[in-house]
């Protein structure tokens, strides 16, 4: 069913599917160079703020992202109020407290498959797709990111390397059988960004990197993030004045013959 969540009476489809929009997607994964990011200014406008597994609380996103059990997540994140996305198959999953997530306000879920070929991610764009399941959070969220209509897609805390730390939280310690399977990780995700980013291409999609030190910039180009937020937000209009609704509405049926551009030009000029 693509894109679902539980009413009370039953699952329903819903679809965020779009050709594409004005947004940027800031993709935060939760490499040790995410927390050199202030996370106070991700948010905003042209932009949508998409959370990697356990990047929040740290990182207080527009939509969040995990395809594990809800017990490998901060237990408040499914009180969010914002946009929350699992797999497919961990909707009867409860807390601790015995919450079933599904009965959680804004929980949504993926149905994944296995894809037959790389060209899923760009071309499964339907309203009802199963979105692209390589065994990793990223890649489920790429297609999702994708199927949403976004064309620039910038990757935060995306370092590729556990040299130094694994997570941007050190207060995490992993044994040295999930170290070797995270390093072993890490080297999938680098050929699978590498393809990702060279048939996005093709597709007018732009995977960009805002971490520092990753690996990927081998290949992609790296761009300060505060650069690319003073970017966005140079194109923002400025608002003349705010009318009255009665105004508005006079304004729009007085010239309801015209254009939509002769009206912006109306309000613009002040005539």
């Amino acid at each position: 069913m693509a894109l679902w969540y539980e009413t009370g009476n039953g699952p329903v489809k819903t679809s965020f599917a779009r050709k594409s929009h004005n947004s940027a997607a800031f993709v935060c994964c939760g490499g040790p160079s995410l927390k050199d990011i202030d996370p106070k200014i991700l948010n905003g406008p042209n932009r949508t703020v998409f959370a990697l597994n356990n990047t929040y609380p740290f990182v207080r996103p527009d939509i969040w992202i995990g395809m594990d059990d809800p017990l490998c997540y901060d237990r408040k994140l499914f009180n969010e109020p914002f946009v929350k996305i699992m797999r497919g198959g961990y909707q009867n999953r409860f807390r601790e407290d015995k919450q079933r997530i599904d009965g959680l306000f804004n929980m949504f879920y993926a149905d994944v498959k296995k894809p037959n070929g790389e060209l899923c991610t760009f071309k499964l764009r339907a309203h009802d797709v199963n979105f692209v399941w390589l065994y990793s959070t990223i890649s489920t969220a790429l297609h999702i990111i994708v199927w949403m209509g976004f064309q620039k897609i910038y990757l935060f805390g995306n370092d590729l390397n556990n040299t130094k730390s694994d997570y941007y939280d050190e207060t995490v310690n992993l044994s040295k059988i999930n170290k070797d399977n995270n390093t072993r990780f890490y080297d999938q995700v680098y050929g699978y960004l590498k393809r990702f980013s060279e048939i996005g291409k093709k597709y007018n999609i732009e995977l960009i990197s805002c971490s520092k030190n990753s690996r990927a910039n081998d290949y992609l180009d790296y761009v300060d993030y505060r650069y690319v937020i003073g970017e966005l937000e140079k194109t923002l209009p400025e608002t003349p004045e705010l009318y009255h609704a009665t105004d508005a509405e006079k304004i729009w049926d007085d010239h309801h013959l015209g254009n939509v551009q002769d009206i912006a030009n109306l309000f613009y000029n002040g005539k």
